[in-house]
């Protein structure tokens, strides 16, 4: 009898000690997963520049997240478009995580990751594959990113196959963010302004009940120490589309100091060597401050302070 006992007391320990090894494992892997939030805004960053330019035209996307947040069954999704910036889902990642944390996870990650070269292969066709029904909840935030290194607004537009499978992500709002590399290019405004066009224009097409928000570029330097004025232009550039197209803007260049600001970040560890792209930890703290801008707006509307 006492040989039993023993025997069964022993096989209790070992499932016990089997169960937590495998807790500790979930919380180590969610650990892992889990991006820090900065807990300091560096001085150097403009706090009155990270708003939201023209809310009024993401009032839709912000009354889901309202929705949301009231407890009704609603699915907010979220596409952002862009360059090796976005490429990273770093910056994205962090908006997503604070998203989710607020609103509740309505599917997992899915990352769409291109070359330049995609957009010019003539047998491709297919860009985008949906999650599958069963895998998103009733309710709660999608945060789907599409990347490409090096990409301009051209690079997107050479697929029409591209935009059309946006639509089956259902986009309650399309962030696009990109210009970087075509101030690092030849920069000529007509042209620049017929690509941004043509890119919105086909976003439009085949997601009528979308809203759009443009993000500019930050600052960045020629050969790492020269003023590159077309960063500038690139931004003014975006805005006045933005305004005469109704789109909403957060201009980033403004939020991270304007013109010079890169060398401060650089300096502050929260750009890298190139200083064209951020660290880890500069990206991260780009999507705070993106996520507290739309937040503002969510809380406090510019058109009631």
């Amino acid at each position: 009898m006492s040989i039993s006992c023993t025997k069964r007391n022993a096989r209790n320990h070992l499932f016990l000690l089997l169960t937590l090894t495998l807790i500790l494992i979930h919380l180590q892997l969610k650990a892992q997963d889990e991006l820090p939030i900065p807990s300091i805004i560096p001085s150097m960053i403009s706090q009155d520049a990270n708003r939201i330019q023209n809310p009024l035209a993401i009032k839709r996307f912000l009354s889901r997240l309202h929705s949301l947040e009231k407890g009704d069954s609603v699915n907010v999704n979220i596409l952002h478009i862009g360059d090796s910036h976005i490429y990273a889902d770093q910056m994205t990642g962090m908006v997503r995580q604070l998203l989710q944390k607020r609103f509740g996870i309505g599917c997992t990650k899915q990352l769409y990751r291109f070359k330049p070269t995609d957009f010019q292969d003539t047998i491709r066709t297919s860009y985008i594959t949906p999650l599958s029904p069963d895998s998103i909840k009733k309710s709660g935030v999608c945060y789907y990113i599409a990347g490409a290194n090096g990409a301009e607004f051209s690079t997107y537009n050479q697929k029409s196959e591209f935009f059309k499978e946006t639509a089956l992500l259902q986009p309650d709002l399309v962030i696009i963010s990109m210009g970087t590399n075509e101030a690092f290019g030849y920069l000529e405004q007509t042209i620049f302004e017929n690509n941004i066009d043509a890119f919105v224009s086909q976003i439009r097409n085949y997601n009528p009940n979308a809203e759009i928000l443009i993000t500019t570029p930050g600052d960045a330097l020629k050969k790492k120490r020269f003023h590159n004025a077309n960063i500038e232009k690139v931004c003014s550039i975006l805005i006045n589309y933005a305004s005469s197209a109704n789109i909403a803007v957060w201009d980033l260049n403004a939020v991270m100091g304007g013109e010079g600001s890169m060398k401060k970040w650089f300096t502050a560890g929260l750009s890298q060597k190139d200083r064209i792209h951020f660290s880890r930890e500069g990206y991260y703290i780009q999507g705070l401050l993106l996520f507290n801008a739309l937040m503002n707006e969510l809380d406090q509307p510019a058109t009631e302070r």
